[in-house]
């Protein structure tokens, strides 16, 4: 019960901490925070939606084998391809607002959107962990779930600023590659889920810690990944763009 609730608390307090450090002396960032958190609304709602409208059943169902990749894949997609969209759109008017840094716009802006994202999921899990009744089989995945949290806030801000990038000049070509990034990354995360969930409900938490493990090594290797190279290609960007002499 403790590591569980350990890790909750974890999916708590980072956005907390993280969204204070970001405004701390600069109070017009409080503005980029509100914009992402009520973004990422937005883009739940529509997502909502479109799936009780049956879009699901496009891909089938599948749990394991090619049925789970074209499954994964195609759900991976389509909330890829939702998000961005309300991303590069309506996120232009925040993140091309702040051109004193790419990251002094992204970051705000995609905690905004992936902290409150953590959030709900740890009042989720908080709510579910409470009410349960008996001890809670494999408590350590609580943490695990925390560091995939964390990943997922990270991924937020990359993808932020690839939009940040796209607001101060419209890019298609940035647009496809924050899709592209993000349906790898959702459709990675939906694919090894399956299998895990079926070790845990099958009683091989070996197999289950195994598989959440490698979840979150290839989950957090996308995200800071992307996040990296966001940075880095902002930087050649600027280079390019500077004056000469």
């Amino acid at each position: 019960m403790l590591l569980a609730a350990l890790g909750i608390l974890i999916e708590v307090v980072a956005p907390l901490l993280l969204a204070l450090a970001l405004t701390r002396g600069q109070p017009r960032r409080l503005k980029g925070l509100a914009w992402g958190a009520g973004l990422f609304l937005a883009a739940s709602a529509v997502k909502q939606l479109l799936l009780a409208a049956g879009v699901e059943r496009l891909w089938g169902h599948g749990s394991q084998g090619w049925p789970l990749i074209r499954q994964a894949a195609g759900v991976g997609m389509f909330v890829s391809v939702v998000e961005e969209t309300v991303r590069f759109s309506i996120g232009r008017v925040p993140l091309r607002e702040d051109r004193s840094s790419l990251f002094s716009a992204a970051a705000p802006f995609g905690t905004g959107w992936g902290g409150l994202e953590c959030l709900l999921i740890a009042v989720h899990y908080g709510v579910a962990l409470f009410s349960s009744q008996g001890p809670v089989p494999l408590p350590l995945l609580s943490l695990l779930a925390a560091a995939e949290r964390l990943s997922g806030l990270t991924l937020q801000v990359a993808l932020s600023g690839l939009a940040a990038q796209s607001a101060r000049r419209p890019s298609l070509p940035l647009f496809g590659l924050a899709v592209w990034i993000h349906a790898v990354a959702d459709g990675v995360v939906r694919a090894l889920s399956v299998p895990i969930r079926r070790s845990l409900e099958a009683g091989d938490f070996a197999e289950t810690l195994k598989g959440e493990c490698l979840l979150q090594a290839v989950f957090g290797l996308i995200a800071f990944g992307s996040l990296a190279a966001v940075g880095l290609l902002s930087r050649v960007k600027r280079r390019r763009e500077a004056p000469v002499g």
